[in-house]
């Protein structure tokens, strides 16, 4: 999706339009937003202090409370916001004995898209004290089938809770989920009550087992990492190459394609990753044709016999044809399914099955991470995953364009109706 215009006027209205209707997920990207505006920084953090009230958040409270106050007039309403902030901070009650989830569901997009709710959504977890459980249901599209869990498929549980121990702890936040529906793969996903349920709407919360079914950002969570915990201190790519690390444990099954293709087409010799989007993408992206072509321009500086292989990860198969015209044999390419048109991939029938194309994209992105170098979309989620993969090093990895893991992407919780 495109960024919006960081009109701070119209964000800062917005921002409070969002804060009457509940919708605290927008309210808090769009006062994220207006806190990098010069001016008007004041009015951004008030914003924030709300949200953080709301959400039970009473440390971050009386934090932006101070800021807004230096930073501002010193109204005496804002005072007695941070009073009665740092005494309900004071008096934090006690999380009780009781083991708590975060159960993440899919939400039902791309597979790396899907693997991004789930690294948010970890995330949340660890702030919250919740032991994460990952059930990738009916809407997931890498399923075969909707009564078994897609993401055994693909990556070994992130916990040792299960399911089952999900269900018997029973008291569901948000309440549109029950033991009789858990297993459904959306319930008010996008419309209805308790939908577009995300971030702040998940803190706090006393329940036994919060269901976290909308996109839950890892950027967007980064601000509510307290001072005093370890992972505060560490940059956006920085917690994603950690919860990547401690969290994403891909099946041996697929670990053993990704070697197997490894050392018959790319072994022995220098490899760069290359992912070309096309298809589906020219409806997000209206510059894609002109940002492939600046792939040519970094490959040219290469020698007319350079021993390098080029390894092509792509959705589309003209952009395949290309690539082979042009690189002939130094091209290495692993079959998968492909669209001649822009329906992605993802959302065509798949006559080798749903789970077949997560195997072929987790299998190639795994292959890229094992090149030298590697250059990519960073409007992608593919291409940004593969950047924390591993540690690169200088000048071996390249995207075209920002990286859309470090935007603000209100556009998601816009019109939402959660109706709490």
């Amino acid at each position: 999706m495109p960024e919006p215009t960081l009109n701070p006027d119209e964000l800062i209205q917005e921002s409070r339009e969002a804060l009457a209707e509940g919708n605290l997920p927008l309210a808090d990207i769009l006062g994220q937003a207006v806190l990098v505006v010069t001016g008007r920084e004041s009015e951004a953090l008030e914003i924030l202090a709300e949200v953080a009230l709301r959400a039970g958040k009473y440390d971050f409270a009386a934090d932006y409370l101070r800021r807004a106050l230096a930073s501002g007039p010193a109204r005496p309403e804002l005072r007695q916001k941070l009073v009665e902030a740092e005494a309900r901070a004071a008096h934090r009650p006690s999380a009780g004995d009781s083991e708590k989830f975060l159960l993440i569901k899919a939400w039902g997009n791309g597979f790396w898209s899907d693997v991004d709710q789930v690294l948010g959504s970890v995330l949340l977890a660890e702030l919250e004290g919740r032991t994460p459980v990952v059930h990738w249901g009916g809407n997931s599209l890498f399923s075969d089938d909707p009564a078994t869990n897609a993401w055994d498929s693909f990556f070994e549980p992130v916990s040792r809770a299960t399911f089952a121990d999900v269900v018997r702890a029973g008291d569901f936040f948000p309440p549109k989920w029950t033991a009789s529906n858990l297993r459904q793969g959306a319930v008010n996903q996008w419309t209805g009550d308790f939908s577009r349920c995300a971030g702040p709407l998940l803190f706090n919360r006393p329940q036994r087992v919060v269901v976290a079914d909308f996109h839950n950002s890892v950027t967007v969570l980064k601000p509510w990492i307290p001072d005093v915990h370890p992972l505060n201190p560490l940059s956006v790519a920085e917690l994603y190459q950690y919860l990547i690390s401690k969290y994403l444990k891909p099946k041996p099954a697929i670990m053993r394609q990704v070697d197997q293709f490894w050392q018959a087409n790319l072994a022995g010799r220098p490899a760069i990753a290359v992912h070309v989007r096309g298809s589906d993408k020219r409806l997000e992206v209206d510059d894609l044709d002109e940002i492939n072509t600046r792939y040519f321009g970094m490959l040219g500086a290469l020698p007319p016999n350079s021993p390098h292989r080029i390894f092509l990860l792509t959705d589309d198969a003209a952009v395949v044809n290309t690539w082979l015209r042009r690189y002939a044999n130094r091209l290495v390419v692993a079959q998968c399914a492909r669209t001649a048109d822009q329906t992605g991939v993802h959302f065509k029938p798949a006559p080798g099955g749903k789970k077949q194309l997560g195997v072929e994209v987790m299998r190639d992105t795994y292959i890229a991470a094992r090149c030298d170098w590697f250059m990519g979309l960073g409007g992608s989620n593919v291409s940004c995953m593969i950047t924390y993969l591993k540690h690169w090093g200088p000048h071996r990895c390249k995207l075209f364009t920002d990286n859309r893991h470090l935007r603000l992407n209100p556009l998601i919780f816009r019109r939402a109706q959660s109706q709490l």
